[in-house]
């Protein structure tokens, strides 16, 4: 276990880390990267949230693990955030941020250190845990969903290795024969943020 998530940040110290003067708008290319499939994916479309005050898909970026450490739901993360930028207006390193560093921990552990220059240069941890999941869909209606392992409901048949089976039991109050989709899925969500130590790059001062 990744030993700063035993410690996780508050929202405030969290968000601190991410701070900075000037910051391009996303592309349109950045929103269609957007995505989760690898640590990398997950943070990168983090930064595009940013960038853009997309505050719903920031939100969607935060994995559960982060939202119960700092007691989060949809509409709590929207006023914290609202007062942080409020108080801190030019709170948005985690755009600029490059990966400089990718460090898998565990089948579902990963920790990407990501520096940012502006005048001199910081650096922090992204940590980040894989999340699996289910869901299903009647046309644009999600009508049931939930995070359980992945091996429970995805089967390789053992007489055919080709062929891949995937199971999930539909509540009560939902009709199977309606779903127009069913996905299982992992993907990576952040987890936490932790301060790193570098030495600094900010020119020395002339006497």
């Amino acid at each position: 276990m990744f030993d700063l998530l035993s410690r996780p940040l508050s929202l405030l110290a969290a968000l601190a880390l991410l701070t900075a003067s000037c910051v391009a708008p996303p592309t349109g290319a950045d929103y269609l990267a957007v995505g989760f499939r690898t640590p990398e994916q997950a943070f990168k479309s983090y930064q595009t949230a940013m960038a853009g005050d997309q505050i719903d898909l920031e939100y969607r970026c935060l994995g559960q693990e982060f939202r119960r450490a700092n007691e989060l739901d949809g509409m709590t993360y929207r006023v914290a955030r609202e007062e942080l930028l409020s108080a801190n207006p030019f709170l948005k390193w985690v755009a600029r941020g490059e990966i400089v560093e990718s460090e898998r921990l565990a089948p579902d552990r990963h920790r990407l250190l990501v520096a940012v220059k502006v005048i001199g240069e910081e650096r922090f941890w992204v940590e980040l845990q894989r999340e699996d999941y289910f869901e299903a869909f009647v046309e644009d209606r999600s009508v049931f969903f939930g995070f359980e392992r992945f091996e429970d409901h995805v089967f390789v048949d053992p007489e055919d290795p080709s062929l891949v089976y995937g199971f999930a039991q539909a509540p009560g109050e939902v009709d199977p024969s309606r779903l127009t989709e069913l996905s299982f899925g992992r993907e990576w969500r952040i987890a936490g943020f932790a301060p790193v130590e570098a030495p600094s790059t900010v020119p020395e001062t002339a006497p």
